[in-house]
């Protein structure tokens, strides 16, 4: 019995001997330095008069006047007809 136990802790602590093993060393490059000179280009943006309005911005009748109405779907049905469809890829 003493050497079945014997045998038993020197497969243990073997089998956990093999599992340790020593992280591979990692090499760090250099740093790559990119001499290009930066050429910033002006952007010129142009933008369309801006036009008062009474309805407040992120409102729910801002929502309706942007994007559209409501999608409704027909009783027990999962399907979109094509007026559907145009309205939700306004409000996506």
């Amino acid at each position: 019995m003493q050497t079945f136990l014997k045998v038993t802790a020197a497969a243990v602590l073997l089998a956990t001997g093999a599992c340790a093993s020593k992280p591979k060393p990692v090499e760090e490059a250099a740093p790559v330095v990119d001499t290009t000179p930066v050429v910033e280009e002006e952007v010129v943006v142009k933008t369309d008069p801006v036009v008062e309005s009474s309805i407040a911005a992120g409102s729910l009748e801002d929502f309706r006047v942007n994007v559209g109405e409501r999608v409704y779907f027909d009783l027990d049905q999962y399907r979109l007809d094509s007026d559907d469809q145009d309205i939700l890829k306004r409000q996506a």
